[in-house]
Protein backbone atom coordinates (compact mmCIF):
# COMPACT_ATOMS: atom_id res chain seq x y z
CA UNK A 1 0.00 0.00 0.00
CA UNK A 2 2.81 2.62 0.86
CA UNK A 3 4.59 1.56 -2.36
CA UNK A 4 1.26 2.20 -4.76
CA UNK A 5 0.83 5.66 -2.47
CA UNK A 6 4.16 6.89 -2.78
CA UNK A 7 4.49 6.00 -6.87
CA UNK A 8 0.76 8.14 -7.21
CA UNK A 9 2.32 10.72 -5.65
CA UNK A 10 5.88 10.99 -7.64
CA UNK A 11 3.28 10.11 -10.94
CA UNK A 12 0.83 13.02 -9.80
CA UNK A 13 4.14 15.63 -9.33
CA UNK A 14 5.61 14.44 -12.13
CA UNK A 15 2.28 15.50 -13.98
CA UNK A 16 2.03 18.46 -12.13
CA UNK A 17 5.90 19.70 -13.34
CA UNK A 18 5.32 18.83 -16.98
CA UNK A 19 1.90 20.48 -16.83
CA UNK A 20 3.55 24.00 -15.17
CA UNK A 21 6.25 23.83 -17.81
CA UNK A 22 3.84 23.59 -21.17
CA UNK A 23 2.13 26.65 -19.53
CA UNK A 24 5.14 28.49 -19.02
CA UNK A 25 5.28 31.11 -22.34
CA UNK A 26 6.80 34.22 -23.09
CA UNK A 27 5.29 37.51 -22.70
CA UNK A 28 5.73 38.12 -26.57
CA UNK A 29 7.79 36.50 -29.10
CA UNK A 30 8.18 37.06 -32.71
CA UNK A 31 9.74 34.01 -35.03
CA UNK A 32 10.55 35.31 -37.82
CA UNK A 33 12.21 33.49 -41.32
CA UNK A 34 16.43 34.97 -41.36
CA UNK A 35 16.23 37.31 -44.66
CA UNK A 36 19.79 37.06 -45.90
CA UNK A 37 21.62 40.59 -47.30
CA UNK A 38 23.94 40.71 -49.46
CA UNK A 39 27.29 40.36 -48.22
CA UNK A 40 26.07 39.05 -45.04
CA UNK A 41 28.00 36.83 -42.66
CA UNK A 42 26.51 33.40 -41.76
CA UNK A 43 27.51 33.63 -38.43
CA UNK A 44 24.58 33.35 -35.60
CA UNK A 45 23.51 34.49 -31.98
CA UNK A 46 22.00 33.67 -29.22
CA UNK A 47 21.92 36.69 -26.67
CA UNK A 48 20.08 37.79 -23.32
CA UNK A 49 17.52 35.88 -20.96
CA UNK A 50 17.75 35.01 -17.07
CA UNK A 51 21.54 34.90 -15.64
CA UNK A 52 22.87 37.19 -18.18
CA UNK A 53 23.21 41.00 -18.21
CA UNK A 54 20.05 41.38 -20.39
CA UNK A 55 17.55 39.12 -18.34
CA UNK A 56 14.63 40.30 -20.13
CA UNK A 57 15.18 39.67 -23.26
CA UNK A 58 16.30 36.39 -25.27
CA UNK A 59 17.54 37.75 -29.04
CA UNK A 60 18.14 34.65 -31.69
CA UNK A 61 19.62 36.17 -34.79
CA UNK A 62 19.99 34.14 -38.17
CA UNK A 63 19.50 30.82 -36.09
CA UNK A 64 19.34 27.18 -37.29
CA UNK A 65 16.34 25.48 -36.26
CA UNK A 66 18.20 22.42 -35.45
CA UNK A 67 20.33 24.97 -33.00
CA UNK A 68 17.91 26.14 -31.52
CA UNK A 69 15.95 22.84 -30.44
CA UNK A 70 19.54 21.79 -29.34
CA UNK A 71 19.82 24.82 -26.94
CA UNK A 72 15.91 24.66 -25.86
CA UNK A 73 15.97 20.99 -25.34
CA UNK A 74 19.25 20.75 -23.48
CA UNK A 75 21.19 18.67 -25.81
CA UNK A 76 24.14 17.82 -27.46
CA UNK A 77 24.26 17.57 -31.11
CA UNK A 78 25.03 14.08 -31.81
CA UNK A 79 21.79 13.61 -29.88
CA UNK A 80 18.76 15.17 -32.40
CA UNK A 81 17.73 13.59 -35.86
CA UNK A 82 15.85 15.87 -37.79
CA UNK A 83 14.80 16.43 -41.48
CA UNK A 84 17.79 17.85 -43.36
CA UNK A 85 16.02 21.62 -43.98
CA UNK A 86 16.44 22.16 -40.30
CA UNK A 87 20.20 22.23 -40.87
CA UNK A 88 19.67 24.57 -43.69
CA UNK A 89 17.15 27.38 -42.89
CA UNK A 90 17.63 29.99 -40.42
CA UNK A 91 15.19 32.53 -38.06
CA UNK A 92 15.08 35.53 -36.28
CA UNK A 93 13.78 35.58 -32.69
CA UNK A 94 13.09 38.35 -30.25
CA UNK A 95 11.10 37.21 -26.57
CA UNK A 96 10.61 39.25 -23.73
CA UNK A 97 10.95 36.99 -20.45
CA UNK A 98 8.91 37.99 -17.72
CA UNK A 99 10.84 39.01 -14.48
CA UNK A 100 11.82 37.18 -12.16
CA UNK A 101 11.93 33.87 -14.62
CA UNK A 102 14.55 31.23 -13.97
CA UNK A 103 17.09 30.17 -16.72
CA UNK A 104 14.84 26.48 -16.67
CA UNK A 105 11.99 28.46 -17.47
CA UNK A 106 13.19 30.27 -20.05
CA UNK A 107 14.26 27.06 -21.96
CA UNK A 108 10.69 25.70 -21.14
CA UNK A 109 9.12 28.75 -22.50
CA UNK A 110 11.26 28.03 -25.67
CA UNK A 111 10.33 24.36 -26.42
CA UNK A 112 6.82 25.92 -26.34
CA UNK A 113 7.47 29.12 -28.63
CA UNK A 114 9.18 26.46 -31.10
CA UNK A 115 6.35 23.21 -30.73
CA UNK A 116 3.39 26.18 -30.90
CA UNK A 117 5.03 28.38 -34.24
CA UNK A 118 6.67 25.80 -36.21
CA UNK A 119 3.91 22.52 -35.12
CA UNK A 120 6.91 21.06 -33.69
CA UNK A 121 6.51 17.55 -33.32
CA UNK A 122 9.06 15.24 -31.54
CA UNK A 123 10.00 11.80 -29.92
CA UNK A 124 12.08 10.09 -27.40
CA UNK A 125 14.02 7.06 -28.09
CA UNK A 126 17.57 5.28 -27.47
CA UNK A 127 19.30 4.69 -29.90
CA UNK A 128 23.14 2.70 -29.72
CA UNK A 129 25.71 5.17 -30.64
CA UNK A 130 29.82 5.29 -30.44
CA UNK A 131 30.71 6.39 -27.07
CA UNK A 132 34.67 6.79 -25.75
CA UNK A 133 35.85 5.26 -22.55
CA UNK A 134 38.76 7.78 -21.09
CA UNK A 135 41.54 5.59 -19.30
CA UNK A 136 44.99 5.90 -18.61
CA UNK A 137 47.23 5.04 -21.48
CA UNK A 138 50.52 2.25 -20.93
CA UNK A 139 52.88 4.82 -20.63
CA UNK A 140 53.59 7.31 -18.49
CA UNK A 141 50.96 10.47 -17.66
CA UNK A 142 51.82 13.44 -19.50
CA UNK A 143 49.29 15.93 -18.29
CA UNK A 144 51.24 18.06 -15.17
CA UNK A 145 49.38 17.58 -11.95
CA UNK A 146 48.17 21.47 -10.98
CA UNK A 147 48.29 21.29 -6.82
CA UNK A 148 46.20 24.08 -5.92
CA UNK A 149 47.78 24.01 -2.38
CA UNK A 150 51.29 25.60 -4.18
CA UNK A 151 51.47 29.08 -4.59
CA UNK A 152 48.50 31.75 -5.41
CA UNK A 153 45.08 30.67 -6.73
CA UNK A 154 44.54 29.77 -10.68
CA UNK A 155 41.60 30.30 -12.07
CA UNK A 156 40.81 26.77 -14.67
CA UNK A 157 40.06 27.80 -18.19
CA UNK A 158 39.99 25.85 -21.18
CA UNK A 159 40.98 27.68 -24.63
CA UNK A 160 40.39 26.31 -27.82
CA UNK A 161 42.21 28.40 -31.08
CA UNK A 162 41.58 27.43 -34.76
CA UNK A 163 44.10 29.10 -37.46
CA UNK A 164 44.12 27.97 -40.81
CA UNK A 165 45.32 23.89 -40.64
CA UNK A 166 46.40 24.02 -37.32
CA UNK A 167 44.49 23.75 -33.95
CA UNK A 168 45.47 24.07 -29.87
CA UNK A 169 43.51 23.25 -26.81
CA UNK A 170 45.21 24.58 -23.78
CA UNK A 171 43.66 23.80 -20.57
CA UNK A 172 44.54 25.11 -17.03
CA UNK A 173 43.38 23.17 -13.71
CA UNK A 174 40.93 21.08 -14.85
CA UNK A 175 39.41 18.11 -13.02
CA UNK A 176 38.70 14.48 -15.08
CA UNK A 177 34.38 15.48 -14.74
CA UNK A 178 35.47 18.79 -16.50
CA UNK A 179 38.02 16.84 -18.61
CA UNK A 180 34.98 14.83 -20.07
CA UNK A 181 32.30 17.09 -20.39
CA UNK A 182 35.21 19.38 -22.71
CA UNK A 183 35.47 16.53 -24.69
CA UNK A 184 32.13 15.40 -25.09
CA UNK A 185 31.69 18.73 -26.73
CA UNK A 186 34.51 19.06 -28.60
CA UNK A 187 34.63 15.67 -30.31
CA UNK A 188 30.52 15.63 -30.43
CA UNK A 189 30.38 12.26 -28.68
CA UNK A 190 29.98 11.17 -25.49
CA UNK A 191 33.07 10.61 -23.08
CA UNK A 192 32.99 8.53 -19.75
CA UNK A 193 35.57 8.74 -17.41
CA UNK A 194 36.73 5.42 -16.51
CA UNK A 195 40.43 6.87 -15.67
CA UNK A 196 40.47 7.04 -11.27
CA UNK A 197 42.18 10.12 -11.20
CA UNK A 198 41.67 12.79 -8.54
CA UNK A 199 42.91 16.74 -8.73
CA UNK A 200 43.39 18.88 -11.33
CA UNK A 201 45.56 18.68 -14.41
CA UNK A 202 47.12 21.61 -17.00
CA UNK A 203 48.01 20.42 -20.66
CA UNK A 204 48.34 21.19 -24.19
CA UNK A 205 47.15 19.64 -26.88
CA UNK A 206 48.02 21.28 -30.63
CA UNK A 207 46.76 19.14 -34.03
CA UNK A 208 46.67 19.69 -37.43
CA UNK A 209 43.72 19.08 -40.39
CA UNK A 210 41.99 20.22 -43.05
CA UNK A 211 39.54 22.88 -43.08
CA UNK A 212 36.51 23.14 -44.84
CA UNK A 213 33.63 20.43 -45.84
CA UNK A 214 34.29 16.78 -45.05
CA UNK A 215 36.74 18.09 -41.94
CA UNK A 216 37.83 15.55 -39.64
CA UNK A 217 38.38 17.61 -36.69
CA UNK A 218 37.21 15.65 -34.08
CA UNK A 219 39.24 12.51 -35.32
CA UNK A 220 42.29 14.78 -35.33
CA UNK A 221 42.00 15.99 -32.21
CA UNK A 222 41.35 12.64 -30.58
CA UNK A 223 44.46 11.21 -32.31
CA UNK A 224 46.40 14.57 -30.66
CA UNK A 225 44.74 14.23 -27.23
CA UNK A 226 45.82 10.61 -27.03
CA UNK A 227 49.18 11.02 -27.72
CA UNK A 228 49.79 14.15 -25.58
CA UNK A 229 48.13 13.46 -22.54
CA UNK A 230 48.93 9.84 -22.18
CA UNK A 231 45.14 9.43 -21.47
CA UNK A 232 43.20 6.96 -24.35
CA UNK A 233 39.83 6.89 -25.81
CA UNK A 234 38.56 3.57 -26.47
CA UNK A 235 35.54 3.57 -28.92
CA UNK A 236 32.72 1.31 -28.05
CA UNK A 237 28.52 1.42 -28.25
CA UNK A 238 26.32 2.48 -25.97
CA UNK A 239 22.49 3.69 -25.84
CA UNK A 240 21.88 7.27 -25.80
CA UNK A 241 18.81 8.91 -25.39
CA UNK A 242 17.94 11.02 -28.65
CA UNK A 243 15.41 13.67 -30.15
CA UNK A 244 13.73 12.77 -32.58
CA UNK A 245 12.33 15.39 -35.79
CA UNK A 246 8.99 13.42 -36.49
CA UNK A 247 7.54 17.03 -38.31
CA UNK A 248 7.79 21.17 -38.66
CA UNK A 249 6.53 23.30 -40.37
CA UNK A 250 9.41 25.46 -42.32
CA UNK A 251 7.55 28.69 -42.21
CA UNK A 252 6.77 29.56 -38.78
CA UNK A 253 2.84 31.09 -37.79
CA UNK A 254 2.24 34.66 -37.74
CA UNK A 255 3.23 36.44 -34.44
Amino acid sequence: MRACILCFFLLTASVSCQTADEALTFEIASVKLHVSQPGESTSSSLRGGPGTDDPGRIVATNRLLRGLIIDAWGIRNFQIEHPPWMAEKRYDIVAKVPAGATKPQARAMMRNLLTRRFALEVRREERPLPVYDLTVGKGSLKMKANDESVGPPQPDSVRMETTGHDGKLTVQRQTLSRMVTMLTEFLDRPVINRTGLQGRYDYTVTFSYEPGPGADFQNELAIAFQQQTGLKLNTRKEPVKMLIVVSARQVPTEN
